[in-house]
C-alpha cells in the first residue's frame, strides 16, 4: 500500500450504506434438547431452540443453533438476522462462501470516499435497514465472503468466538453502539480483520486480528470505544487503528510486524495503556494530528523508526513507557504542550527526539546508551528538559572569561587524580575541566557553552554502532560502485560493511549536533586519555565559535567530506601535537595514550586503502593549519571556517587552498534502461546521485595496487614513510594524481529480470594535457595489473576476479572518461559515443575525439 493511498484513506474515509441482500432458502425446526439456555438466552426470550442447517433469514426472537457446516454457498447473504433478542450458536461450524477477494479490490473499497456498502456476498448479517437489539452470534467460522460478518444498527449486540478468514472484510460493525467483539479471530482478510464504524461505547477484546491486508482492528469515529488484549500481527498498515475517535482506549494487547503497531489518527483524548508494540516497520505507537493522546505503562521496542511517535499533536502524554532499542525511542515532531516523563528509552540512536515542537517537557526519563544523544532538541522552543538520566556528565561553562582557566582549574595546574582504580565523578570533573583549560590555552578560544561527556568501553561503542539502523540496500549498492570504481572493494564484498569495520575503532568523538562528547577506553576500569580529551575539546571549541553543523551539506561528496575534515581534524590534531610536546615535560599529565596513526590494532584483514583515505585529513590537515597560522596567526585559521576547503587537493597542497576545481559538466546520456541512483535513497551521501573522489581518492587507488596486488604504479614506501612536513603521517602526492582538476563519478544500475546489473561513468579533468596523459597511462597499467585484455579501441575486459567487467577508457585533451559495465555491449548503452577512433600516439590508446 502506498503512502499516498494511506493518506487518502486517513483523510477521506466515510462510512455509509445499509445491509441489503436476498436471503437463501431456509428450513427450521424446534428442538428442546438442543442445548441449555443461558441467562443471555433467556433475556432473548428463547423458550425453545431452533435448529439451522442452511442459509436462512431469522426474523423472530429466539435461540438458534447451526447444526452443520454450510459449504460453498452462493447466497447473497447466507444468514440474515432481522429480529431483536436473538442468539445464534454456530456450534463450531463453518459457513463458507465462494468469493475469492483480491487485496487491491478490497483495499479500493476500504479507501473509497463514499464509504463501505455491504450489500451482497455476506456470510452473517445482523440488522441493516431495520434496527435490532440484543443479538449475539457465537462460535462460528466464516470463510470466503466479501463481508464475513456484518452488524448494522444493532444495540447491545455482540460477536463472540466468531472466526473470519480469507474474506474481503472480516468483522464489520456499523453504527451499533455498545456492540462487542470478543474472543474472536479475524485473519488473512483482504482489507481489515475487525472494523467498527461510528459505534460508540463498543468493545473489541481478546481477539486475534492478524495478516490482514490493511489493518487488524479499525475503529472509525464513535466515542469511548475500547480495544483490549488484542493480538494484531503482520497487517499491512496498522495493527490497531483509531480514526477520528473520541475518548477511545487501547488496553493491553500485542502488535508486531505491522507498519504501525497502534495508530491514532486525529483522535481526541485517546489512551494507550499497557500495550506491547514490538518489531513494527515504522512506529510502535503513532499519534498523528490529534489532541490529548496518552501512552502509559506500555512497551514499544525494536521498531524500525520510533517506539512512540507523536506528530502534529497537542497535549500528548507519554509516561512510564519503555521505548528502548528503536532508532528514535520517543519522537515528538510538531508537537505542542506535550510531556514525556518517567519513561525508558535506551540503546537506540536518540532516546527522546524533540523536533519542531513547543511548550513541552521531557522530565525524569532514563535514556542510556543511545549512540547519538539521550535527549535531543532540534528547532524547538520552550521545552523543559530536567532530571533525565543519560549516563553522561554535563560539563557546564563556568563563566570564567579567562582563556586557560575553566571550572576553577588553570591549564598548568597539578590535580590529584589517579586512574588506576577508576575515576570518581569528582576526579573526572577535575580532569575534564583542566583539559578544557588546556584546549582553551593552546587554541586561544573560550569555552562558552555546555556539553555532555560520556566515558564508554570499546565493546559498548561497538554495540551501539550495531544498534544503529543499517544503510538502505540502495545506498549500499551505490557505495559498492564507488569503491569498485577505485579498485578498493571488489564485487565479492559489501563495501558498506568494509567501511563500517574500518571505522569501528576510535579513541573518542564529539557530536556537534548533540553537543556530546564520547571518550572510548579499552581499559578496565575505564580511563580517559589526556590527548584524546584535549583533541575532542578543540572540536567543542570549534563548534561553539564556528558551528560545525553549518555547511555540512556542501561536503557530501567523498572528496568534499575529507577536505572539510582536513580543516576540522587538522586544527584539533595541530593542537594535540603541541599538547603532547608539553605534556609530562612542562605540564603535569594524568595519562598520555596517543596512537600514531589512530585506528587501533593493525591486522592483515583490514582494508588499507580505506584506512589511508580515512587518515588523510589527520595526516595532512595539521600542516594545512600550521601554514595558515604561520601566515596569519589563529585569526587566519578562524577565518578559514568561513571558507572551508572543498577539495582534498587544497589540503594536501596548502599553497593551492584558494584554487577551485576546474569546470566539469556531466550529462546523463545512458539508454537501454540504465539509470542513475535516486538521491533521495542515499541519505547524506553524494549529490544528485553522483560523487567526487578527489586527489586523495585517486592517489589511494594507484597506491593500493602496489600495496595489495604487487602492481607498483607509484612507490609504496614513499607514501608510508614521507619526507614532508613535521606533521605529515603519510604522503598523498604522486605524478598520476597531481594536477587533478576535478572529477565526477556517476554510479548506474539496470534491472534485468530479477537481477540488477551495475556500472559507472567516471569523468576526470586535469590541469594540463600532460597531467591527463599521466593519469591515463597509470590507469591502463592498473587494468593490466588486474589481468585486463584489450578487446577493441579503448576497450578492455577483466575476465575474472572481484573486478571482472568491461572498461572503456578515453582521453580527450585534458579530460579522461572511464566507463564500466558488465559487458562491452553495455558500455555503448551506458555512455553512447565512446570510443572515437584511436590515434597513433605514444601509448596507442588515446583519441582526438570531441569531449565525451
Amino acid at each position: 500500500m502506498t503512502h499516498r493511498r494511506i493518506a487518502v484513506f486517513l483523510t477521506a474515509m466515510m462510512v455509509v450504506g445499509t445491509i441489503a441482500g436476498t436471503a437463501g432458502v431456509a428450513w427450521a425446526q424446534t428442538d428442546s434438547t438442543a442445548g441449555d439456555l443461558t441467562a443471555t438466552d433467556q433475556s432473548a426470550g428463547a423458550a425453545q431452540t431452533t435448529v439451522v442447517g442452511e442459509c436462512t433469514t431469522i426474523d423472530e426472537s429466539g435461540r438458534y443453533v447451526l447444526v452443520g457446516d454450510i459449504e460453498d454457498s452462493s447466497a447473497d447473504t447466507c444468514i440474515r438476522i432481522r429480529a431483536s433478542d436473538v442468539v445464534l450458536e454456530g456450534n463450531g461450524n463453518t459457513i463458507d462462501g465462494r468469493i475469492r477477494p483480491t487485496p487491491d479490490e478490497a483495499a479500493n473499497r476500504f479507501f473509497r470516499p463514499g464509504g463501505l456498502q455491504p450489500r451482497s456476498g455476506i456470510g452473517i448479517a445482523v440488522g441493516g435497514d431495520r434496527p435490532v437489539s440484543n443479538v449475539t452470534v457465537r462460535d462460528v467460522t466464516l470463510t470466503d465472503w466479501r463481508w464475513a460478518a456484518v452488524a448494522e444498527s444493532v444495540r447491545r449486540g455482540g460477536f463472540a468466538g466468531v472466526r473470519t478468514a480469507d474474506s474481503a472484510f472480516g468483522i464489520t460493525v456499523l453504527r451499533s453502539p455498545g456492540f462487542e467483539v470478543t474472543d474472536s479471530e479475524a485473519v488473512r482478510n483482504a482489507a481489515f480483520g475487525v472494523g467498527l464504524f461510528g459505534s460508540g461505547e463498543s468493545r473489541v477484546a481478546d481477539t486475534n486480528a492478524s495478516e490482514n491486508g490493511v489493518v487488524g482492528v479499525y475503529l472509525g469515529r464513535g466515542r469511548n470505544a475500547v480495544v483490549s488484549n488484542v493480538v494484531a500481527r503482520d497487517n499491512d498498515v496498522a495493527g490497531v487503528l483509531l480514526d477520528r475517535t473520541q475518548g477511545a482506549a487501547v488496553r493491553g494487547g500485542t502488535t508486531s510486524g505491522n507498519r504501525f503497531g497502534v495508530y491514532l489518527f486525529e483522535t481526541s483524548d485517546s489512551e494507550v495503556t499497557g500495550a506491547t508494540a514490538v518489531g513494527n516497520g515504522l512506529a510502535g505507537i503513532y499519534a498523528l494530528n490529534g489532541s490529548g493522546a496518552s501512552v502509559a505503562d506500555s512497551v514499544a521496542t525494536n521498531n524500525r523508526l520510533s517506539g512512540v511517535l507523536i506528530q502534529g499533536t497537542r497535549n500528548a502524554e507519554i509516561t512510564t513507557t519503555n521505548a528502548s532499542r528503536n532508532r528514535y525511542g520517543i519522537y515528538l515532531f510538531f508537537a505542542e504542550e506535550s510531556t514525556v516523563a518517567d519513561s525508558t528509552s535506551n540503546d537506540g540512536v536518540m532516546g527522546v527526539f524533540v523536533r519542531n515542537s513547543t511548550d513541552s517537557a521531557v522530565v525524569n526519563n532514563t535514556v542510556l546508551d543511545n549512540s547519538f544523544d539521550g535527549v535531543y532538541l532540534e528547532n524547538s522552543s520552550d521545552v523543559r528538559v530536567e532530571e533525565n538520566r543519560d549516563g553522561a556528565l554535563t560539563i557546564e561553562s563556568t563563566g570564567d572569561d579567562t582563556i586557560g582557566r575553566e571550572g576553577g582549574y588553570w591549564y598548568n595546574d597539578t590535580i590529584d587524580v589517579n586512574q588506576s582504580d577508576g575515576l570518581t565523578e569528582a576526579e573526572l570533573r577535575a580532569y575534564v575541566y583542566r583539559s578544557i583549560a588546556r584546549a582553551e590555552y593552546l587554541r586561544q578560544l573560550e569555552y562558552e557553552e555546555s556539553l555532555s561527556l560520556e566515558l564508554v568501553s570499546q565493546a559498548e561503542l561497538t554495540r551501539r554502532n550495531q544498534a544503529e539502523p543499517a544503510s538502505s540496500a540502495t545506498a549500499a549498492e551505490w557505495q559498492n560502485q564507488l569503491w569498485e570504481a577505485t579498485f578498493v572493494v571488489g564485487e565479492d564484498r559489501n563495501a558498506t560493511q568494509v567501511m563500517e569495520n574500518e571505522s569501528s575503532r576510535v579513541a573518542g568523538f564529539y557530536n556537534s549536533f548533540a553537543d556530546k562528547m564520547v571518550i572510548v577506553s579499552d581499559d578496565d576500569p575505564l580511563t580517559a586519555s589526556s590527548t584524546t580529551l584535549v583533541h575532542e575539546f578543540v572540536h567543542a571549541l570549534q563548534d561553539q565559535h564556528f558551528d560545525l553543523t553549518e555547511g555540512i551539506d556542501s561536503a557530501r561528496t567523498e572528496d568534499g567530506s575529507r577536505a572539510r575534515s582536513g580543516l576540522v581534524e587538522g586544527d584539533a590534531r595541530y593542537v594535540e601535537e603541541r599538547f603532547e610536546q608539553l605534556c609530562g615535560v612542562v605540564w603535569d599529565c594524568v595519562q598520555v595514550d596517543s596512537k600514531e596513526p589512530p585506528g587501533g590494532e593493525v591486522s592483515d584483514s583490514r582494508n588499507f586503502a580505506l584506512r589511508q583515505m580515512i587518515l588523510a585529513p589527520y595526516s595532512d590537515g595539521p600542516g594545512y593549519v600550521a601554514q595558515l597560522r604561520q601566515q596569519g596567526g589563529w585569526e587566519a585559521v578562524n577565518d578559514q571556517y568561513d571558507e572551508i576547503p572543498n577539495t582534498t587537493e587544497q589540503i594536501i597542497h596548502p599553497d593551492r587552498r584558494n584554487e577551485s576545481p576546474v569546470a566539469l559538466s556531466f550529462e546523463d546520456t545512458a539508454r537501454a534502461d540504465w539509470n542513475q541512483f535516486d538521491q533521495s535513497n542515499l541519505s547524506f551521501g553524494g549529490v544528485n546521485g553522483t560523487t567526487r573522489m578527489g586527489e586523495v581518492g585517486i592517489f589511494t587507488m594507484f597506491w593500493y595496487q602496489g600495496y595489495e596486488y604487487g602492481n607498483e604504479i607509484i612507490d609504496v614506501n614513499e607514501h608510508l614513510y614521507p619526507n614532508g612536513g613535521s606533521f605529515d603521517w603519510f604522503n598523498y602526492t604522486s605524478k598520476p594524481s597531481e594536477g587533478w582538476g576535478n572529477d565526477v563519478l556517476v554510479p548506474y544500475r539496470k534491472q534485468v529480470g530479477n537481477d540488477t546489473e551495475y556500472g559507472y561513468v567516471w569523468r576526470t579533468a586535469w590541469d594540463t594535457q600532460t597531467d591527463a596523459r599521466q593519469f591515463h597511462r597509470a590507469y591502463l597499467d592498473l587494468l593490466r595489473g588486474q589481468g585486463a585484455e584489450k578487446v577493441g579501441p579503448n576497450t578492455w575486459v577483466v575476465e575474472s576476479g572481484p573486478f571482472a567487467d568491461a572498461f572503456r577508457v578515453v582521453r580527450q585533451g585534458s579530460n579522461v572518461t572511464i566507463v564500466n559495465a558488465p559487458t562491452t555491449a553495455d558500455l555503448a548503452d551506458l555512455r553512447p559515443g565512446l570510443p572515437a577512433p584511436e590515434s597513433t600516439t605514444d601509448d596507442g590508446n588515446e583519441t582526438t575525439a570531441e569531449a565525451a
